[in-house]
């Protein structure tokens, strides 16, 4: 855009023929036939070669698209005159709904649009909230009107799980308006980036469901303590707690309170110690001891969430165990998640 501006003659012809002008061609279209002044579009309108300007608009973004009067999604992928709920729809498909840039563009906005490779209006978001609840695993409500701060630390992190980011940062850093959080970026930290992000979440909030993530890595010897830590290396880790909910019912005697110092996380929290029998050692009886975290499954008034504390070198048989107060527990673990 710099070099159309500079020597528009020269450069016009070549421009028009690069990758994605068709996106900046037919959101100007669309936006003047709307009657909008101004447009942003994210490819274009932020200069890159500046990381404080980068910085800004990463963490300014959600708010951008919250406050916007409309945002077009254009789907480059996407054909025109096909019924989007075939299961096998380029609408369903689409990249876009892959990426993880494009969570918030799906999430802040108050209204909506998405338009077809050439441009044609396909639908709004809210007419096809059922289609893309299928699609991403979002509860409609949240595409609607229900506040994403109704949604736990694990649910809106499961979101994300599936999603991929060119950068292993930008994992980190897309998420950063879904959580309400601002924090400088710093490329190269790799992912790191993740930790610090929910290091910035866990210091405004008493969601302990930031805790109950399972790990990816399945194999027990590829397991040890200094890699099994209480946060989570990647969204990936909360593939499954897409129906993860804090428990309001259940209110512990004394405040769970939890906080990240220089020596790692502080946290207040019931314990219990289950008892382990192995078949195949009669005789052998091991301890491990569990934190309750104050969540649970969604559509499970039962069962309270648990994790294992100390080393993760036990493996458990059953998913259950009864306390002294007859209060049933889900236990979460790295090799038997759920």
């Amino acid at each position: 855009m710099k070099e159309l501006q500079q020597n528009p003659s020269q450069h016009a012809t070549r421009l028009a023929l690069k990758e994605g002008f068709q996106k900046i061609e037919g959101c100007c279209r669309q936006a003047s036939q709307e009657g909008l002044d101004w447009i942003w579009v994210d490819t274009c309108c932020i200069d890159k070669t500046s990381s404080s300007e980068t910085s800004e608009a990463i963490n300014s973004m959600f708010n951008w698209y919250r406050d916007s009067r409309v945002c077009y999604v254009y789907l480059a992928d996407v054909t025109d005159g096909e019924c989007l709920e075939d299961k096998d729809s380029t609408f369903r498909r689409s990249r876009w709904f892959t990426r993880g840039w494009t969570l918030q563009e799906l999430l802040a906005p108050t209204d909506l649009l998405f338009f077809s490779k050439s441009w044609t209006f396909l639908e709004k978001r809210q007419t096809l909230c059922n289609i893309i609840e299928e699609i991403t695993r979002i509860p409609s409500g949240f595409l609607g009107r229900k506040r994403l701060s109704e949604a736990s630390i694990a649910q809106r992190m499961s979101w994300a799980a599936r999603r991929t980011t060119t950068r292993k940062e930008d994992a980190a850093y897309c998420l950063l308006g879904i959580f309400d959080v601002n924090m400088p970026l710093l490329y190269g930290e790799g992912e790191k980036a993740f930790q610090r992000l929910q290091e910035e979440i866990i210091g405004q909030t008493d969601d302990q469901s930031i805790f109950a993530w399972e790990s990816h890595q399945t194999e027990e010897s590829d397991l040890n303590t200094a890699e099994i830590g209480a946060l989570a290396l990647s969204p990936s880790d909360f593939d499954g707690c897409g129906d993860i909910v804090q428990c309001e019912a259940w209110k512990p005697q004394h405040t769970m309170s939890f906080e990240l110092t220089k020596k790692g996380l502080r946290i207040e929290m019931p314990l219990i110690t289950r008892s382990i029998h192995h078949s195949e050692e009669l005789f052998s009886v091991k301890q491990q001891i569990l934190g309750l975290l104050n969540c649970r499954r969604s559509d499970d008034f039962l069962h309270l969430i648990a994790i294992p504390l100390g080393r993760p070198s036990v493996l458990f048989s059953d998913d259950q165990i009864t306390s002294d107060g007859e209060l049933l527990l889900s236990i979460l673990t790295p090799y038997n998640p759920y």
